[in-house]
């Protein structure tokens, strides 16, 4: 359908009020003077339909009477035209987001009076300033402008004259800084809800806006990415007491974290959610410039926290031990700090996610874990833990962990047997320890095998819901809100760092649902590697290398159908590479260097072709390609042969010789059979034999006489 047949067909329905015309494929081009015979209209829904372009909005003038346009996802490209966009006075909630829109909005977009939500987010381009729309939107509650690269100013003194504003979502654009007269002096009207404004700003710094002193009601704030340079701001948790989902990253904050949890009143009960701070869920102030010790009193202030991220600062000291208090924590994430001591007990309750990476914990508690744990994944990988694991296995093996992770610490004796009743386990690191003895045979038994479905729901993130007052406006707004408010959930990726393929990777979310491996690496590990591994087929990496493993490579190993990393690399391993492996056609790094092999190497096929020579080194028995030695010696007509390492060089000589001797001794015999049949020959044959003989007699004789003889 074009334009005019569509123009046609909804004439005859003038006094419609709705039309809904999303994931439709229009034939032709549709310009909004296609609707203009509908004078009541006041929905248009043409979201994710074709054809679409932006000449469509040329005379959105024309349609006064329309309270809500949809134009989502429609992948209208260039910029928005110039418009008799201050036309549109009824007009509530514009949603341009998901199309390919770029440059400035125009000068005519503005004087809306009466929109209330505007969606400009996804993959639009748009630059430049927008402050002087905005400011002409008196009436806006909501705002998306994440992902754009817009000019904003951090102060919001586009908002000065609105009191309706609640939501602002800008995350991914570029904040600026005001004039700092503007940013002292200017009091807002408005009473923000949730605030995102997480960017790469233009300036080295920025100071904390101060329309923030005069919130109250944020429950909602990501300012993460704006260099400040400051102290941990208390008075925000202090104002604003309704706090759900605080995060603060990467914005340089230094010195001690003193949140000041003793200054504010003892809760009367344990779930308060309205004393003072209590109803904060998620706090992260990650990846800044945060020292000293860790704060206590978490659990008396903080009784409903479901996340911590407090990873990349310097914070040192013990772990407070009323963190494993918090019976409603989901997210541990402590990591990269320097922090020391025992790892605290998670008997009582225990997150399901466990970070504590790259510190300088030393020990390990008595009893770890509760029977009953819903721990998912326990990451102590990099501190300086000396200890065996053996009790703390133990206390995992009615747990359902899927990822455990303590390479890079000091533990040490056996590798528990206990292990293996971790039916659950993807992804298990002890490398880089001192672990010895034989490896378990029964990690053979284990499924190293995933559940997508049911990872994907742990590892992509959790929703934190703030109750909706039932008797705020944008509760009675009907089509407003009419499903949870986007600034009320919270979105965050688990991951875990793992060595595969050579190389250390970070896998996050969904996608760390996928994985699966084993690291044994770089520990004293001896024996043979039990046949049962190669059981683990769904296992996508695994790493024996820098043990000192012998025997024979498992034929087993061939089951291995979903591998792509196999490291077996600096052991003492014999025997020959089995030639079964190269139907392994997922297999993308192979390694048994520096080893005893020897033998013939697996036909040069499949996934083998793509292994060099790097593969194979510090075996000097092993051959065939893609190594220079042949697996084929020659033999010497004595019996002999020539060794594989020098056969090159003496089997050209060899044969160098053979055909000399051959074709010296065939011209003698030439000579002597023709000189015997034909008499001629032969006299003619001693004749110059004579001559030559004579000739060189004299010439001897006249040159020796040429030189004096002293006697």
């Amino acid at each position: 359908m074009d334009g005019n047949m569509l123009r046609k067909s909804i004439r005859p329905f003038s006094s419609i009020r709705e039309l809904y015309l999303s994931n439709n494929q229009f034939n032709g081009t549709i310009f909004a003077t296609d609707f203009c015979d509908l004078t009541n209209l006041e929905v248009l829904d043409l979201e994710f339909s074709t054809n679409i372009v932006n000449e469509f909005f040329k005379s959105i003038g024309l349609l006064t009477s329309l309270k809500f346009l949809y134009v989502r996802g429609c992948r209208i490209t260039h910029t928005l035209p110039a418009a008799e966009w201050y036309k549109l006075k009824k007009l509530e909630e514009l949603d341009l987001s998901e199309n390919k829109f770029e440059g400035s909005l125009p000068s005519s977009f503005c004087n809306m009076t009466s929109l209330r939500k505007l969606q400009l987010f996804g993959s639009n381009n748009f630059t430049g300033s927008f402050s002087s729309n905005i400011a002409s939107f008196t009436s806006l509650e909501y705002i998306d402008f994440e992902g754009n690269h817009f000019e904003f100013p951090i102060s919001l003194t586009p908002f000065s004259n609105n009191s309706h504003i609640k939501f602002i979502y800008g995350n991914g654009n570029k904040l600026i800084l005001d004039l700092p007269l503007t940013m002292q002096t200017w009091v807002p009207k408005f009473q923000l809800d949730t605030l995102h404004l997480s960017s790469s700003t233009m300036t080295k710094s920025l100071p904390l806006p101060n329309f923030l002193l005069y919130q109250k009601q944020l429950t909602d704030l990501d300012l993460s990415g704006v260099k400040m340079e400051v102290g941990f701001p208390n008075w925000l948790l202090e104002n604003n007491t309704r706090m759900l989902n605080l995060a603060l990253r990467s914005c340089s904050f230094k010195g001690t974290l003193d949140l000041q949890l003793n200054h504010f009143p003892n809760m009367e009960t344990r779930y308060g959610i309205y004393s003072n701070i209590s109803s904060l869920r998620v706090l992260d102030i990650s990846n800044n410039h945060f020292m000293g010790k860790l704060p206590s009193g978490w659990s008396k202030n903080f009784p409903i926290l479901v996340a911590i991220f407090m990873s990349n600062n310097k914070f040192e000291g013990s772990i407070p031990s009323d963190f494993v208090e918090l019976e409603n924590l989901i997210y541990l994430d402590l990591s990269e700090n320097k922090l020391s001591g025992s790892v605290p007990s998670f008997i009582t309750y225990a997150p399901r996610f466990i970070q504590l990476k790259n510190n300088e914990l030393s020990s390990l508690p008595k009893r770890m874990f509760h029977e009953n744990s819903s721990i998912v994944m326990l990451d102590l990988s990099y501190n300086h833990i000396r200890s065996g694991i053996q009790e703390m296995i133990q206390d995992l093996n009615e747990t359902c962990l899927n990822f455990l992770l303590l390479g890079g610490n000091h533990f040490t004796g056996q590798i528990p047997k206990e292990l293996c009743q971790l039916r659950n386990i993807s992804i298990l690191d002890l490398s880089h320890n001192n672990f010895y003895g034989p490896i378990p045979s029964c990690l053979g038994k284990l499924p190293f095998e995933n559940d997508p479905n049911t990872l994907i729901q742990l590892l992509d993130g959790f929703y934190v819901v703030a109750p909706i007052n039932p008797n705020s406006q944008s509760n009675t707004n009907g089509n407003l809100y009419n499903t949870i408010k986007k600034g009320s959930l919270l979105f965050a990726k688990e991951e875990a760092t793992f060595t595969t393929k050579k190389s250390s990777y970070t896998y996050k979310g969904s996608i760390l649902a996928y994985m699966t491996g084993i690291d044994l690496s770089y520990n004293n590990l001896d024996g043979n590697i039990p046949s049962e591994l190669g059981n683990l087929t769904k296992i996508r990496a695994m790493n024996l290398s820098y043990n000192n493993l012998r025997g024979k490579i498992p034929t087993t190993f061939s089951n291995l159908a979903h591998i792509e990393s196999l490291d077996l690399s600096f052991n003492n391993l014999y025997g020959s590479v089995p030639p079964e492996l190269n139907i392994l056609s997922s297999l993308e790094v192979f390694s048994v260097a520096h080893n005893n092999l020897s033998g013939s190497l697996p036909e040069w096929k499949g996934q083998f072709l793509t292994f060099d020579a790097r593969s194979y080194e510090g075996n000097p028995f092993l051959c065939g390609p893609p190594l220079p030695k042949s697996c084929n010696p020659f033999i010497l007509p004595n019996g002999s042969y020539i060794e594989d390492d020098d056969y090159d060089h003496s089997n050209n000589m060899y044969i160098f010789w053979v055909s000399f001797g051959v074709s010296f001794t065939s011209v003698l015999l030439v000579i002597a059979i023709i000189l015997y049949i034909n008499p001629y020959w032969r006299r003619v044959w001693f004749y110059y034999i004579e001559l030559i003989i004579t000739n060189c007699y004299y010439f001897i004789e006249d040159h020796m006489c040429k030189f004096p003889i002293n006697i």
